[in-house]
């Protein structure tokens, strides 16, 4: 079942590679202006010379720096939970009778801080047994939970419009202390509807399918 599971996942993710992110932070606040000039001098006494003119205009103030958007970073160093869905479908045969779920559908939670990640999943031992929902949970090793780390790390924002077919809806949420973002597989990035694309998404769900025993 293990093998047959992982196949089925590859071969659902391994089309295409993304979700909601924050609103652009807003620019900083331009710099005040220099004080101006200083004082005339004031004139010599009796016969003496008059005193100097005013000092040099003061230098006007450095503009404010454009604020940050937390939303481009997709995996700040302050998550604090992520969540992975897949619809699963796409290219497979119909369903076995008896059959509960659909096959390489998907549902993963990862808690930063402990490290726990639980999951539901559709499995099957072969093509023609009933495909079934598996749940589970463990707790990561430090290496473990390096690979879910570094496949979230190269997620990158997409903006093209590719319009695949066929394969699982993948989604990847992020909490952080700001919120919680939603990204979406370019590979239905034609479909737009507001939603944020990224690339690379296939990798986060192979690295949660290889830690879900």
């Amino acid at each position: 079942m293990r093998q047959l599971w992982i196949v089925v996942l590859a071969a659902l993710v391994g089309c295409g590679g993304t979700t909601e992110e924050s609103s652009p932070g807003s620019a900083g606040s331009a710099g005040s202006a220099g004080s101006g000039g200083g004082t005339a001098g004031t004139g010599g006494t009796g016969g003496g010379t008059a005193g100097t003119g005013g000092g040099t205009a003061g230098t006007a103030g450095t503009g404010g720096t454009t604020g940050t958007d937390a939303g481009t970073t997709i995996w700040p160093g302050d998550a604090t939970r992520l969540h992975a869905t897949s619809s699963g479908g796409g290219e497979v045969p119909q369903p076995p009778p008896g059959s509960d779920c659909t096959i390489g559908a998907a549902d993963y939670t990862l808690d930063v801080a402990t490290r726990s990640l639980t999951w539901t999943e559709c499995r099957a031992e072969t093509w023609e047994e009933p495909w079934l929902e598996a749940t589970g949970s463990r707790t990561l090793t430090e290496a473990e939970y390096a690979t879910v780390d570094a496949a979230m790390l190269g997620l990158s924002i997409y903006d093209g419009d590719m319009c695949g077919a066929d394969k699982s809806m993948l989604v990847v949420e992020v909490t952080t202390p700001g919120g919680t973002f939603e990204y979406h597989d370019n590979f239905y990035a034609c479909m737009g509807d507001g939603k944020v694309f990224v690339e690379n998404i296939d990798g986060v769900f192979g690295a949660l399918g290889e830690l879900s025993q």
